[in-house]
């Protein structure tokens, strides 16, 4: 047994008493004093802070070096040739090159028992180390330098002078986190297994999940997720928006412009990491709550499931349950269709089962292009499917049961297929129970017997008129789905019985006026298209495309006043704000379908209750001149009164995708995204043409920024301003 062995075994030294202190680029062996204890060179070197006289050696960034020699006994238990890593090691070898100055200084102080030295005083050790110490952060003054290691989540500063309190430093805890860990299995483990059981257990302890998390950021959202793990180590999971924007602007204020942020915004900056699903959003201002910002649930799911496989250590217990439903859908997928699986995985994480078709083709194109291609993704998604627009790339996702598609043209919606997730609660049962083929059989036809005698007893106690809507119904019930979303319901309706909302459209074109029937026409084509309440804007640009006299033959030049008189007259209704006010069909007309079967209308009318027609009577009578084409008010319209064609307009399309794409945040989308979400719905040959005519009409803007071509809505389209 040599010294060292003798030194360890008095108690005198342990092994990291002897590997905490800083290494030197001195390779000599370390020596032993006759008192038994060993001290390496470096040791002797470094000064005391009640010693400013004495010169720091400046030290390079660490070495391991084995503390026993090559001469040593390798057979004796406890005494290896093997590295040893301290906690201090590591902590020194995930620093930053710039910072590793502060932290040896901060370490030093640790060895002294001196866990919060005051900033003064590691400020002077700092100057005496090296007076460019701070000119490698890019920094000139101390505060600034240890301001950087804070966020860095390398340090904590406390204290205040004002108060009459020492302003101290001390060492972040999450450094130490894995402290014990580490220290543990070097000590008590022998044998040639000892290097490889540290290695690896340091290698694993080692990556801490905010680590993990800022090793699989973007670099551009890499200050941002800094500050939240921040405030997370202090316990606040739900910083303020207000507060972390405020940080970012003081940690950089050109962190947006390397994002690609053109107006220098945190909401816009924000928002991009939301739908890099990195962050979540939470509280309203409006409602006197605070607007909170948080990491998202998503980066921490690896926390809770590795720990315990890893102590369990069984591989095929591990397999079961890090596969969970969701990467059992990815695996089944075909590669082609994996980008557009990951878009409704992520929505469905959030609580969206069914979001919008023009929602999901966008984040597609719009995605990270680097992460595409990592994946092995990219824009020529739907190219390599043979198809060129999203709609025809989905609908092949359809056809091989992986999503379901639904609603109309402005509100349709996509979702992933319902068959994808029923091994989530048939597999297990089946397993448990193990129910012979008899008791199956006998359970399928009494639940068979059970569905169809409510099925029966429903159908027969409902009016023959309604019978269609509540087939629909019991469809959607028979595949689980409750609460039906409306526009669905009226978009399968409509191919179900095209004659449903035929045999409504014409009791109303027959009981409305003809100065009003342009209006109801494009009620009705919204309507039979699932859209109930259609934009004000988008109703009257049609309008104005399909007749440009409407509005004159009724005394009025702006739309919303003609609106106002369909409104007065209870044929419509109006409703929304400035900016997103919606037009509808009147409820009554609908009440008196449900109320009076019959198609010829009632001559009994309250006075509080006028009919749509009286009420038109009496309008066009006493308020305005009915121009001289227009034939006397008659209860039924003359048979041979030609009924006006529809007119279709080119910018409708348009509209409805920059207001739906409006809706989830992007204020300024690229012009070639929009163009391949519109694809043939714009029927036009020429996007670049369709867009000049929209930008002529003042329907649209574009613009540039950084070589990408913009577009968005004219604010004159926005308001209504062509039409009211």
């Amino acid at each position: 047994m040599n010294d060292v062995e003798s030194s360890l075994n008095d108690g005198h030294a342990s092994f990291h008493d002897i590997s905490r202190s800083p290494p030197t680029t001195d390779t000599s062996l370390p020596r032993t004093q006759p008192s038994g204890t060993q001290t390496s060179q470096q040791s002797l070197l470094a000064p005391s802070f009640s010693e400013p006289n004495v010169t720091m050696p400046k030290m390079g960034p660490p070495q391991t070096t084995s503390v026993i020699s090559n001469k040593s006994d390798h057979h004796s238990p406890g005494c290896q040739a093997h590295p040893i890593k301290s906690v201090e090691d590591k902590i020194r070898r995930l620093t930053p090159p710039q910072f590793l100055p502060l932290i040896n200084q901060l370490l030093l102080q640790r060895l002294k028992g001196n866990m919060r030295p005051t900033r003064n005083s590691i400020s002077n050790a700092l100057k005496e180390y090296d007076e460019d110490v701070y000119k490698l952060a890019g920094v000139s003054r101390f505060g600034s330098y240890a301001s950087q290691a804070r966020r860095a989540s390398l340090i904590e500063l406390g204290g205040r002078e004002g108060q009459g309190e020492q302003t101290w430093i001390s060492l972040h805890p999450n450094l130490f986190k894995d402290e014990t860990t580490t220290r543990s299995v070097p000590e008590t483990t022998t044998g040639s297994v000892e290097g490889t059981t540290t290695e690896s257990v340091e290698e694993a302890t080692i990556e801490s999940v905010e680590n993990k998390i800022r090793r699989l950021t973007l670099p551009r959202f890499l200050p941002l997720i800094n500050h939240l793990l921040l405030e997370r180590s202090k316990g606040n999971m739900r910083p303020t928006r207000r507060s972390i924007a405020n940080a970012l602007k003081q940690y950089d204020e050109d962190v947006y412009k390397r994002a690609g942020v053109t107006n220098v915004k945190f909401g816009e900056y924000a928002s991009q990491a939301q739908r890099a699903s990195l962050i979540e959003f939470g509280g309203q201002e409006s409602q006197g709550e605070s607007a909170w910002i948080a990491l998202h649930p998503n980066l921490f799911k690896e926390e809770t499931t590795i720990e315990p496989v890893e102590d369990i250590a069984v591989e095929f217990v591990e397999e079961t349950a890090i596969e969970s439903i969701e990467d059992r859908i990815r695996r089944l997928t075909p590669p082609q269709f994996l980008p557009l699986i990951e878009q409704l995985l992520m929505a469905r994480s959030k609580g969206i089962m069914k979001p919008g078709m023009f929602t999901i083709a966008f984040t597609l194109l719009q995605h990270d292009t680097d992460a595409y291609k990592r994946m092995g993704y990219d824009k020529d998604a739907y190219k390599r499917m043979g198809v060129s627009e999203f709609r025809d790339y989905a609908s092949l996702a359809e056809q091989a049961s992986l999503i379901e598609l639904g609603g109309s043209e402005g509100d349709a919606w996509i979702a992933l297929h319902p068959n994808l997730f029923k091994e989530e609660t048939t597999t297990e049962p089946v397993e448990e129970i193990a129910v012979e083929s008899v008791k199956e059989t006998a359970i399928e036809s009494v639940e068979e017997t059970a569905i169809e005698s409510v099925e029966d007893k429903i159908r027969r106690l409902t009016p023959p008129q309604f019978l269609p809507l509540i087939e629909q119904l019991l469809t959607a019930r028979l595949k689980g789905i409750m609460k039906p979303g409306m526009y669905s319901i009226a978009f399968t309706l409509l191919q179900y019985d095209k004659d449903a909302y035929k045999r409504m459209g014409d009791k109303i074109r027959r009981l409305t006026p003809p100065q009003f029937l342009p209006l109801m026409e494009q009620l009705l084509m919204a309507r039979s298209k699932g859209i109930m309440k259609p934009g004000m804007f988008a109703i009257a640009y049609t309008l104005l495309q399909y007749d440009g006299d409407v509005y004159k033959r009724m005394g009025v030049n702006k739309f919303r006043d003609y609106a106002s008189l369909a409104e007065q007259a209870s044929l419509i209704e109006l409703g929304g704000s400035e900016g997103n006010a919606w037009m509808a069909l009147h409820p009554i007309w609908f009440m008196e379908e449900t109320n009076v079967p019959s198609p010829t209308p009632s001559t009994v009318r309250s006075n509080s209750s006028p009919a749509p027609q009286d009420n038109i009577e009496v309008l066009a009578s006493t308020s305005f001149t009915p121009p001289p084409s227009t034939a006397p008010r008659t209860t039924t319209p003359h048979p041979n009164t030609p009924r006006m064609p529809y007119k279709p307009i080119p910018h409708v399309p348009l509209i409805t995708c920059l207001s739906n794409i409006q809706q989830v945040g992007m204020a300024k989308p690229f012009r070639s995204t929009v163009g391949m979400i519109l694809g043939s719905a714009a029927g036009v040959a020429s996007m670049k043409e369709y867009f000049d005519l929209a930008v002529d009409d003042e329907i649209l803007e574009i613009g540039e920024d950084d070589g990408y071509v913009w577009v968005r809505l004219h604010p004159n389209a926005l308001s209504g301003k062509h039409f009211c």
